[in-house]
Order: structure tokens, then sequence, then C-alpha cells
């Protein structure tokens, strides 16, 4: 087993009492009180998920039982990080902080949140498609990319064609822009007489008759939204003229690019809204009816511009996904913000491309990729592939071929349709959602959504492996021809050049924490039970499968009244979990306290004893106490309702002595104990003594090695009161 000890450096005799023990910091300060531990002349042995020995140092070794980690690693926790959730976060991953590129070296690494610590380079460079300019979009001061992330003028794609004012990322999505110098139609729009023009306005005279327009040049796009603003003035109907502002994609178009406009009938100053439904290239007033009328003071007042993503910077390298055809670039911004799902792909001709090679295992070699992506019902098309156009290699795709629309595939580059190599898990359809893929020699992959769903593992067929010349998003080799290319939604992709099996677990949990895609829910178990007595006689269990339960399916196990407590079952399958204390309680007298709850079913539960059952205080299924202080003389049973929290104490006299006491829940339930020869030592901590099923819980118990009879009730409230219990 593993120990990978991130407060390993903790002096676990001091501490603040109550104190926040740092889970990567150790203890802080001295104590300033003595715990119940070490007070009464000391016990010999105290095991709690509280602070009872007033150290605030660690309670617990907590062994976390996920796959895709490597080896089991394991933690030591404060009584602080038991009770405020630090325990339960490190389990279900939530305290797994290395970025993805940072938890081994990435051959690429795209995402438009920062995924390396060092990375000092821009997130995308993204074109404005009202008027082409491009800008490099850095990262905000959270990392990521939003509306405050600040922006640098590029060159555009074939030579420089504007640049913007703008200095982030929301100035350039919703800057206004200005129109150029009023322009007559043409086609079947020639019927005006053109003068007075200029960038703000121009005279229209329609007095010959038929249909006229007369406006300005300025591009819009699909869901762009422009208000503008301009005053009518010597407006003089002959014939009914009620001219109307429009989009165009032409000066001769009779299709409207966008509404919202209103008939002129009057003169005023006019405030309108046009929402654009298709790109177009113009802003048109047209008639059909005879008049004249003057525009003036003509402005764009705002425009919410969309947005397309010309690079995907790499920012574990320099293999830059690059797009240079416009209408082949994914979306980033529509509306003059950001769309809330990532990079989006048409599934028709967009995709991203490097142009070096970024993956370069063979048959024999590995790789791994990790993607957070969105698609909906019916939507297809391939994540990724590495390959050269037309070449082999492999390809993650989803809902690829008519017979698996909800699934996500793994293929090899042959045509999965025609017998092979089609390996799938049930996709998700709807939301964002974490596909991991990690390969190796030949054979050997897993597929996972959101960190399960394994569909496929040691190979169903040869997977021939063989990476391509470059790597593309959102096709397969980066052919516009292609069947089937990516349709839907993007936030981040990360490809290694290498089998990343190991540090799944590190690198989806970092991914899901900044996401919020997913609920894991772990299991924790205490292969370490500290001594808070000062002695070091700390309890403990080497073997996974007889360790007791601390946190199960991602929650913390507890008492019935939410206390936290460490679950001791007995599994069918396996042996009774059950922890040896490393110097058995064998000086008499002795004294014992626990706080304790029996949930079990069909089965009796030892709070303690030694390996062949006795000294020994048993926990019947039917709601009675056992005390047995020797090998042969069992003293009978006591009713008693242990189905609920309870604590239960008791004294061994010397002996064999007829003075032995047991109680519960403050109130003597059996005395006088006798016995007919000494007791064996007390060396386990919790265990099932017969077969079945079942579990109870210890939340704290300890032992001294004298008679402390006039002390029960002082030590039981104590122990007790704080939990309520009493």
């Amino acid at each position: 087993m593993s120990s990978e000890l991130l407060g390993s450096a903790q002096n676990v005799l001091k501490g603040n009492l109550g104190g926040a023990w740092d889970i990567n910091k150790g203890y802080a300060d001295a104590y300033t009180d003595l715990g119940i531990a070490r007070r009464f002349g000391g016990a010999s042995a105290a095991y709690s998920l509280r602070d009872i020995g007033a150290m605030n140092g660690r309670v617990v070794k907590v062994r976390r039982d996920v796959d895709g980690q490597g080896s089991d690693p394991e933690e030591d926790f404060s009584a602080n990080q038991v009770q405020d959730g630090t325990l339960e976060n490190w389990v279900n991953g939530k305290l797994e902080s290395t970025l993805p590129a940072d938890v081994a070296t990435a051959a690429a690494a795209y995402s438009l949140r920062k995924v390396k610590a060092d990375y000092s380079g821009e997130a995308v460079r993204i074109r404005r498609s009202s008027d082409d300019v491009e800008v490099d979009v850095a990262f905000d001061s959270d990392d990521k990319v939003s509306a405050s992330s600040a922006i640098t003028n590029v060159a555009e794609q074939g030579g420089e064609s504007g640049s913007t004012s703008a200095t982030d990322l929301n100035g350039f999505l919703n800057e206004t822009l200005t129109v150029g110098t009023a322009v007559n139609g043409t086609g079947g729009f020639n019927n005006y007489t053109l003068t007075n023009v200029s960038d703000t306005g121009f005279s229209a005279d329609n007095s010959a008759g038929g249909t006229g327009s007369a406006g300005f040049p300025y591009k819009h796009n699909t869901g762009d939204v422009i208000v503008v603003r301009f005053t009518v003035s010597n407006f003089n109907s002959t014939s009914s003229l009620s001219p109307v502002l429009r989009g165009t994609n032409s000066l001769g178009s009779v299709v409207g690019t966008t509404s919202g406009g209103s008939e002129i009938l009057a003169n005023g100053t006019y405030t309108e809204t046009h929402t654009a439904s298709a790109d177009g290239i113009y802003l048109m007033f047209a008639d059909g009816n005879t008049g004249s009328y003057t525009i003036s003071d003509f402005e764009i007042v705002s425009h919410t511009h969309q947005a397309f993503v010309h690079t995907w910077y790499d920012q574990a390298g320099s293999n830059d996904a690059v797009q240079e055809t416009a209408a082949n670039q994914p979306k980033i911004a529509e509306g003059g913000a950001l769309l809330a799902d990532g990079v989006t792909f048409d599934g028709t001709n967009d995709f991203l491309q490097t142009s070096t090679q970024v993956l370069t295992g063979t048959e024999t070699g590995a790789n791994s990729m990790y993607a957070v992506i969105k698609q909906t019902s019916g939507d297809g098309g391939y994540i990724c592939g590495s390959a050269g156009t037309g070449g082999s290699g492999a390809r993650v795709g989803q809902s690829l071929y008519s017979s698996d629309t909800d699934k996500v595939i793994l293929t090899d580059g042959q045509d999965a349709s025609t017998g092979g190599t089609l390996d799938s898990i049930t996709r998700i359809e709807g939301s964002n959602y974490l596909i991991s893929v990690n390969y190796s020699n030949n054979n050997t992959d897993t597929l996972h959504s959101n960190s399960n769903a394994n569909g496929y593992s040691n190979g169903s067929s040869a997977y021939a492996f063989s990476a391509g010349t470059k790597f593309t998003i959102g096709a397969r080799d980066g052919s516009t021809a292609e069947a089937v290319l990516f349709d839907g939604s993007m936030k981040e992709i990360i490809a290694y050049d290498s089998d990343q099996s190991d540090n799944r677990f590190k690198i989806e949990s970092n991914i899901n924490n900044y996401y919020g895609l997913y609920t894991f829910q772990g299991d924790g178990f205490v292969e370490t039970w500290y001594d808070q007595s000062g002695n070091g006689n700390n309890a403990s269990q080497a073997t996974a499968g007889a360790q007791p339960t601390i946190i199960s399916n991602g929650n913390q196990v507890t008492l019935d009244n939410g206390t936290p407590s460490v679950a001791f079952k007995r599994p069918v399958s396996q042996s009774s979990d059950t922890m040896s204390i490393s110097t058995p309680i064998a000086n008499e007298p002795y004294t014992f306290f626990a706080t304790t709850v029996n949930n079990a079913s069909n089965a009796w539960f030892r709070l303690f004893g030694e390996s062949n059952a006795a000294p020994t205080v048993l926990l019947q299924n039917d709601n009675e106490i056992n005390y047995n202080p020797s090998d042969s003389d069992a003293s009978g049973t006591i009713a008693a309702a242990t189905t609920s929290d309870n604590i239960v104490s008791g004294f061994s006299g010397v002996n064999g002595g007829a003075d032995g006491i047991l109680r519960f829940n403050g109130t003597n339930l059996k005395t006088d104990i006798s016995r007919t020869q000494d007791g064996d030592s007390i060396s386990l901590v919790g265990r099932f003594p017969n077969t079945g099923s079942g579990f109870a819980h210890i939340e704290s118990i300890v032992f001294y090695e004298s008679d402390l009879t006039a002390d029960f009730d002082t030590i039981e409230k104590e122990l007790a009161q704080p939990i309520n219990i009493l």
C-alpha cells in the first residue's frame, strides 16, 4: 500500500485544542488543556473521531478505494477534518487541485480555463464575424475566458482588415462599429436618386416611381442584435411612401436579413432594434412608392456580435489547433456573449487541427484523451482524431452510426460500421459531461463518461492504434468531406502521449471540481485508528478487505444522531472488520468506555476482545448485551436497547474477582460479575463473532488499566454528553 502523507510533519502530541489542522500543513501550536484520554491517571489506549486527547493531531489514517488512481492512496486526518467534511471531500476527489496538464506531461491541452499552472500565453484567437477583426483572448484574473478577459489585436489571415479599440472581450463583442458611406440600391432597387451622401445620411428621391432603396454598408450575422438611431426630415409622400430599414445580403436583394424595422411615415427621430436572422452586409431603406426624404445623424447605438475560433492555443506546448477558413471555424460567442457550453461545432464543416504531430504512439504505444463536451439527442460526430487527412489513426466519436445513436465510441480508424473495432458506452445527452479514453499496449483501453461506465477493457478485437501526422478537434482527420463531423460543444480537450489510467481519478476529479459535471461517491476505510492517550498504542488493519468503513458511497458514516463514526461490518464474502491494538490491554483491573450504536442484522457485534473471544462485550441483534470476561465463564445476557446511540462502560476486577461491572447509558446493568479464571488480554477493536451480515458503529472507545469505578459518571458525561448521548 502507498502512503501519501500530505501532512507528514505533524507532532501528534501537540496542537491547539479544537484547532484547524490543515491537511497540507500539519499541527499549529501547543495544546492548552488535557483531554479525557490523558486524565484520571491516563488511558492505556484511546480511540475516537473527536479530539479527546487534546492533541489536535491525526486521529485516523484513511485509505481511499477508488478505481483509476493506481494504488489506493492513504492520508491522515484530524478530528476537525473528520467533522468539517475535509475527509469526505478527499475521498470524493474534491481536494484534487492539481491541474490536468500538471498531473502528467500532456501532449496538447486546449481549454477555456487555465489547465497548466505555469502557462502564460493566450487562450484563443477569435474572429468577429461582423468585420473579420481578429484578437487574442487572455485568461482573466480567475484563469478563465470571460467577458473581462483582456484582448490584443492580431493581423488577420490574408492581411490586416481592421482593428478594435476595445480592451476586453465584452467590449469587443459589443463594440459599436461605423457604417460605410451611403449607397444607392441596384438591380430591382435602383429607382432612387441619391444626393448628399455621407456615413451619417443621404437624401433620397423616388419621384420617378417604382421600388427603390438606399442605405449603408454594414456587416452583420445571424443572431446579432443591432440598435440604430436616425433622424428623418423633408419627408414628402406622393404615393404612400413608407420606407423600412432592413438588412440585406446585397444591394439588389429582396430578402431581408433582419427584423424589427418600422415604416417611416413622418419626420422625426427613430430608434430601432434589429435582430439578424441571416448574414448580411447592408442596412438599407426600401420602399415601392413615390416620394422623398432625408436621413441624417444615422448611427449604430449598439451591436452585439458573434465570434468564431481561429486558433485554440495549446497550453502544453506549441501544438496550436487552427482553422484559417472562416466558414469552417467553430463558434465561441453569439449575441455579444460567450456561449455557455464553450466552443461550438456545427456538425457540417467546423473543425480545428494542428499542423504537426501531437500523438506519436504506435500499436504498442499509449495515449489518453479527456474532453468536456455537450451533445443533444440525435447529434453525431467525431470528438477528436489523431490522423492525417484520409489516414488511419485513433478516433473518438459520438453517435456516429444509425445503430448507435446513444453511444460514445472508440475506433482505431477502421470503418466501425463494417465490422470490428466499435467499442462503446452509453452517452449522456443534453448536458455537459466528461469523456475519458486511456489506451495502452495494443488491446488495452478504457472508455468512461463522468468517471464511470467503463464499457470496454482489454479489447474486443485487435485494436491497431496508429497516430497520424496531425491532431484534429471536431473531426476524424480534418476533411470537410468527412461523413460525420462533431455537432456539439467543447469546453476543454486534453491529450496525453501516454496511458493515464493510474492518474484518471486525479485528472477527472480536477475537471469535475471545476465544471461540476457529476456527483462522485467514493469509499474510505480506516487503516489506522490513532491512540490519543499519548502511548502510541494505535489500532490498525493492514488487510484492505477487513478494514472498517468511515466513508460509504461518498458520505460520512455516522451514529444515528449524525456524529461521525467508524462502521464495522461482517460481509458474507469476507472476514470480519476488526483492528488490532499494537500493545494489548493486559493489566487488571481495567475500565473501558465506548460510545456506539448497533445496527446489525442477524449478527452480534463485539466492541472489543481477544482473538479467542474473551474478554469481550457483545452488542447483540436481539437488543441485548452480553459481557463475557473470560474464556469459560459467560455472564449471560442483559436486556438493553442497543440499536440506538449509547455509551457502554465496564469494569473488570482482578483474577476472577466477583466485582465486575457492566453499565449502559449511565446505569449499572450487571454487577458482581464473577470469573473462573484470568481473562485474556484485549487485543482487538470491533469484530463480528458469528456468521451473517450486519454492521455496528464505534465513535470512541477508551481503555484504562486501572479501577475507575468511582469516576464512571464523570467520564461517561465528558465522553457522551458532547455528542448528545446521556
